[in-house]
């Protein structure tokens, strides 16, 4: 099967905008360049949040023949539907603690397993076979089946320290939301210290909230609501 699957053409900077996590980066470029050897290697990501599981979901999904879903809101049929019909190489699976239809965690313990899918609908099956990197994220494991865990090689992820905090806040802000430098360090800082958020979209929200006004005394202004009613 191997020999008739087309590789995942990967650059070596998909992982750029993220600070950091250099040997996390290798692993995963490694396991997208082993594509179509027939024995792929699944990872799943586990930490608090904040802590850039979902910023390499979403750096994943942008590659071609890529499929992202949200664990609280997919389906058996859903994931089903999807497998089947866009037959994605990769399958980003975010918030996979959060999946509410647990029939669901069996059709991905089929794909990873062995490959297959199966649909039955209207007394009519369907069966395909598949080669999916799956890349996972959850905050917790704990009621996740011991099987479906088996598959995967489980990468914890501890929080930021301040600096690295400040580091990817920045990153984001300057290149994303067009913020000063300054300006976006200000806001880090006061997500960190003021709001006692280690969640970059915090920084985000309040960088769009100030974009028209622009400013410090802004910042403080958003800063203070958020204070009385937190």
């Amino acid at each position: 099967m191997g020999d008739l699957l087309a590789r995942i053409s990967v650059r070596s900077d998909i992982f750029d905008d993220i600070v950091g996590y250099d040997d996390v980066k290798d692993l995963f470029i490694r396991a997208l360049r082993s594509y179509g050897d027939g024995l792929p290697v699944h990872f799943l990501m586990v930490g608090d949040v904040a802590t850039a599981k979902t910023m390499f979901l979403m750096c994943l999904s942008k590659l071609k023949d890529s499929a992202y879903v949200l664990g609280s809101r997919i389906s058996r049929a859903g994931l089903t539907s999807l497998l089947i019909e866009k037959k994605p190489k990769i399958l980003c699976f975010d918030e996979i603690d959060k999946v509410a239809d647990k029939e669901c965690l069996a059709v991905l313990l089929s794909l990873m397993e062995t490959g297959y899918v199966v649909e039955t609908l209207h007394n009519k099956m369907r069966r395909i076979k598949l080669e999916t990197l799956v890349f996972a994220a959850a905050n917790d494991i704990i009621d996740l089946p011991r099987e479906l865990i088996s598959r995967f090689i489980v990468l914890r992820f501890k929080p930021y320290t301040w600096r690295q905090f400040l580091t990817v806040a920045k990153n984001i802000l300057v290149k994303r939301e067009g913020i000063s430098s300054r300006l976006a360090s200000y806001i880090a800082s006061v997500v960190w210290t003021k709001i006692g958020s280690k969640d970059f979209r915090d920084c985000i929200k309040i960088a769009r909230l100030i974009k028209s006004a622009g400013g410090k005394a802004e910042v403080k202004r958003i800063i203070k609501v958020l204070e009385k009613y937190s």
